[in-house]
């Protein structure tokens, strides 16, 4: 147990389950030289869309094979809009969220920055007690990983009288590949597990063939019937199985609209009226890929004008209470026949569980790496049922190529508990750092390692990954008896990995420190990690007699650390600082440290009366820190300002200090808050936030060199909650952020994934925006 006299802080944003990526609407820009309207800006000109809105993440829905990640009754799975589909050899379970709601709750606005204590105690990286800030603060999860909210509803698919051992094969193997580093046990990982973008199987019925696939991140399935062959002979049987473990004959109904309506726990499954078509050509191909259409021509299922097939009237009929059979009109039985059911979640969109994304970096290529948090996949059918799924989440680290297109590959990290990913870096080889929080006493560790087992509550985590993402290079645990977060991470050129963040355990491992003894219940910490993660080339404290918390870290060419944070600490660590002395409750820090770790060679306080909160930090190649972050204070240190004054709902800062860490080269606010910080080699710092406080909506800004302008400002969003939480540039200027959004209509170009249904669940976003300054 940890001591009381330690407040339980723990603080993770989210992670993923899936990728999704939505590459977002231009809607607002502020040119270089203008008088910057930071609260409402004009809109883009009509050259801009094609520059600011890249169609990035167009990924299909992708079916895994089961090489032992789930139960060995799978053939296939896949997670797609608020569900994770298994299928067997004989049938489709369908485990289903029922903790999801069919109606995106209106915004309520955010309370103004007096009205309420801007950090709450449980969510050190949010402002206020928003759903965003909820999911900031894991430590619930971490005690409690299987809460009730959770138990997904389970409906069973299976073909009445079909053949029990069809053939089942993936089609159209994608390149990406998924890989399960779940335990301590590397003989139970399983690495490379292939994905296609269809399963097939085959001689479901004599003549008939069944195909599952993806369309826009929706699952859809179809019955191929053969020449000859008959489609009476196609029935399905249904049944649920409620998150309090009985199973039943769910309620089924066929609208007028044509639709088959099945009731769950959780809400409705919607079967669309089936489209039933035929083709016209004379040449008949066996290996006839299905093309899914909508009969209706309405907004939401327009028709479709491919050429050669002819639509025929199909409908649903119900046989028995559960059973569901298909009658089609009169056809050409020489030519083949498609039925098409369309499935829609109308209550469980977005993925399984809470799906976000914490950390984002980007190689030389072009090609983004996100780590977040997952939930575990396992089979929903094994009793119990909340034993079975134990709540897992697991972290996660994805790779996705340079035009978004596809996954190079998705890793899990975790073990038997709550473990998630929230930083991460890449090296010039093309390997990732990762690193987050442990509660898993399990969690992969590889031989050799540092630290291999648990040192109490929750430990950080240091993993690096192969450049294919199909093995571990070192995988270990860092922290005390008490509770460690790993919350930022940064490589060096010979592959030295540099971790921050926080700790409660008086005995966090040490190793020639500037601060060897814990100055007060949290403190932040900063670790260097030799490159084979065998060993602490240093790893200190940094902190005072209260609360310290790092937030961010990023390391020059010679090898030296920055780091930022907050404080409340009127002690913290100070060495020629521009500002001495906290000026208010809560204040940022910004601190280097030398090469060989052992001394600052500056640390400064950063800040006004009020409450300063620092998120993220970068180098540039002359050396000089940028940093941002949130602030309330009215009497923020500015200088040279673009917007000379704070928000009404608070604003982000950005800050560039010399290199000798004596003067502000420029510090401004900005009209949004500032949640990460990336610089380009020329000097442009990009700046990514919450775009309008009130709204919710993610803002990302380019600043030009000197810090006098911006050459960009945007703000995206949807109508519900929009939380971004790490940004990255590329060589040419490309900006790619990445965070979650609660919002069904987050805005999207080419989008995986259509919908969303809103709170208590999210959905990652991952954007790239077009370089568009000088």
């Amino acid at each position: 147990m940890k001591g009381s006299r330690c407040r339980r802080t723990v603080v993770v944003v989210l992670a993923l389950m899936s990728v999704a990526a939505f590459a977002s609407k231009p809607s607002t820009r502020t040119m270089a030289g203008a008088a910057p309207n930071l609260t409402k800006q004009a809109p883009l000109d009509a050259a801009s869309p094609a520059r600011l809105a890249e169609a990035y993440g167009k990924l299909p829905l992708s079916f895994e094979a089961n090489q032992g990640q789930t139960d060995r009754r799978v053939k296939f799975l896949s997670s797609g809009s608020g569900y994770t589909l298994l299928l067997t050899g004989d049938e489709a379970v369908l485990a289903l969220d029922t903790s999801r709601k069919s109606k995106v709750e209106s915004r309520k606005p955010r309370p103004e920055p007096g009205s309420a204590n801007l950090l709450s105690r449980s969510a050190a990286f949010g402002f206020s007690r928003s759903r965003a800030a909820e999911l900031d603060d894991n430590s619930t999860l971490l005690r409690n990983p299987n809460p009730e909210s959770r138990n997904p509803a389970v409906l069973r698919m299976k073909l009445v009288s079909a053949n029990r051992s069809p053939r089942v094969t993936g089609l159209d193997e994608l390149p990406g590949k998924s890989n399960y580093f779940i335990g301590s046990d590397p003989a139970k990982w399983q690495t490379d597990v292939r994905t296609y973008a269809k399963v097939k199987y085959e001689g479901v019925y004599p003549g008939v063939d069944l195909v599952y696939y993806g369309n826009q991140r929706q699952l859809e399935y179809d019955f191929v019937v053969a020449p000859g062959a008959d489609p009476k002979a196609i029935a399905l049987e249904i049944e649920t199985r409620s998150s309090k473990l009985e199973n039943r004959n769910p309620k089924l109904a066929v609208e007028t609209s044509g639709d088959l309506v099945i009731e769950t726990d959780g809400g409705e499954v919607r079967f669309h009226k089936p489209v039933v078509y035929q083709e016209q050509s004379s040449v008949v191909s066996r290996q006839l890929s299905p093309i899914s259409f909508q009969a209706q021509d309405t907004a939401a299922h327009p028709k479709s004008k491919i050429q050669n097939r002819k639509l025929l009237d199909g409908r649903y009929v119900l046989t028995a209470d559960n059973r569901v059979a298909f009658e089609v009109a009169a056809y050409d039985a020489a030519k083949p026949l498609i039925i098409d059911p369309v499935m829609v979640y109308s209550t469980y969109l977005g993925g399984v569980g809470f799906d976000g994304a914490n950390g984002i970096a980007v190689d030389s290529s072009g090609s983004a790496y996100v780590t977040g948090r997952a939930s575990s996949l396992d089979f929903p059918l094994v009793r119990p049922l909340q034993a079975a799924r134990n709540g897992n989440d697991s972290a996660l680290v994805t790779k996705l190529n340079a035009a978004g297109s596809a996954l190079v590959y998705s890793t899990y990290l975790g073990g038997s508990f709550a473990d998630y990913g929230l930083g991460i870096a890449v090296d010039r080889h093309g390997s990732a750092y990762v690193t987050g929080v442990a509660g898993s006493v399990d969690f992969p560790t590889t031989s050799g390692a540092f630290q291999s087992t648990l040192g109490g509550g929750t430990d950080a985590f240091v993993t690096k990954l192969n450049p294919p993402g199909n093995a571990l290079v070192y995988s270990t645990y860092l922290g005390g008896s008490y509770e460690d977060v790993g919350s930022s991470i940064a490589v060096d050129h010979r592959g030295n990995a540099y971790v921050t963040g926080y700790t409660c355990s008086t005995d966090f491992p040490t190793a020639n420190s500037l601060q060897g003894v814990m100055g007060g219940c949290y403190d932040a910490f900063v670790t260097k990690v030799n490159h084979d993660g065998s060993a602490l080339v240093y790893s200190t404290y940094l902190g005072g007699r209260l609360f310290d918390l790092a937030t961010g870290i990023a390391v020059d060419r010679q090898g030296s650390a920055y780091v930022t944070g907050w404080t409340e600490s009127t002690d913290f660590p100070t060495v020629n600082p521009i500002q001495p002395a906290s000026g208010g409750t809560v204040t940022a820090f910004v601190a280097k440290l030398n090469a060989p770790g052992n001394a600052l060679v500056y640390s400064t306080y950063l800040g006004g009366s009020g409450q300063d909160v620092s998120q993220g930090i970068a180098v540039g190649a002359s050396g000089s820190a940028y940093v941002t972050g949130f602030t309330d204070s009215a009497d923020f240190p500015t200088v040279n300002p673009i917007q000379p004054g704070v928000s009404a709902f608070g604003s982000a800062f950005v800050t560039k200090l010399n290199r000798a860490g004596s003067a502000f080269v420029y510090s401004t606010y900005l009209g949004f808050g500032g949640r990460g910080i990336a610089v380009h080699p020329s000097g442009n710092a990009y700046v990514t936030g919450i775009g309008d406080p009130s709204e919710g909506h993610v803002g990302v800004a380019e600043l030009n060199a000197a810090g006098s302008g911006l050459l960009y400002s945007i703000s995206f969003g949807g109508s519900d909650e929009d939380m971004v939480t790490g940004i990255a540039v590329d060589s040419s200027g490309s900006a790619y952020v990445t965070g979650f959004t609660f919002s069904g209509d987050f805005p999207a170009v080419n989008p995986i994934q259509t919908g969303h249904g809103g709170e208590p669940d999210s959905d990652v976003f991952v954007t790239k925006i077009g370089a568009v300054g000088p």
